[in-house]
């Protein structure tokens, strides 16, 4: 990382060929995210509204994504000391709110000479934390898996509940195996 001031960059989260996926992906932004713009981000994250915070998150994000940005990103102690706690106090409330915190992480991660800052805001601590209690939701919901399935005896109701309950299930775990990944993904 250089000492030199990074020039305010915008940055594009998605191409014209990801336009099919951005309509799956509520979270996939077609907006410019600028440098300029970083302050209103951050306000984002105080709401209350989860799809706010999601927007201001997803901005981040996109500025995150490129080493160009992330000395400036870095630097600022009001966006890392936000970023930290609210990945501490929110990471059980959204999985894909999760999910883009870690990856704005990781992208800091790649830059060995900011590990020292990540540890100093707790990331790891923070991760180990989340990877500890998805493994707990993970248990949970075999749990219940296996105490409706003894309930079934063929009754229909019952089965359909189990089967809405084991698709329900594989979404759940589908989005958890992606957050595990990008959370160990460096170690």
């Amino acid at each position: 990382m250089s000492s030199a001031k990074a020039k305010p960059t915008a940055t594009r989260r998605g191409s014209r060929s990801d336009e099919r996926d951005d309509r799956k992906d509520p979270l996939a932004s077609r907006q410019l995210s600028s440098l300029d713009d970083l302050d209103t981000y951050m306000e984002k994250l105080y709401e209350e509204e989860l799809e706010s915070k999601l927007d201001g998150i997803t901005q981040i994000l996109n500025l995150s994504e490129y080493a160009a940005n992330i000395e400036m990103l870095v630097q600022n102690e009001a966006l890392m000391c936000l970023l930290s706690r609210v990945l501490n106090d929110e990471y059980k409330k959204s999985y894909d709110f999760t999910l883009h915190l870690m990856r704005i992480f990781w992208c800091y991660s790649n830059f060995l000479q900011l590990h020292p800052i990540l540890t100093n805001y707790r990331i790891g601590a923070i991760t180990l934390k989340i990877v500890d209690f998805e493994v707990k939701r993970h248990q949970l919901r075999l749990e219940e898996e296996k105490i409706l399935e003894g309930k079934t005896q063929n009754d229909p109701e019952v089965l359909a509940k189990l089967k809405a309950e084991k698709k329900k299930n594989k979404k759940k775990a589908k989005k958890q195996d992606q957050l595990l990944y990008d959370v160990t993904r460096r170690t």
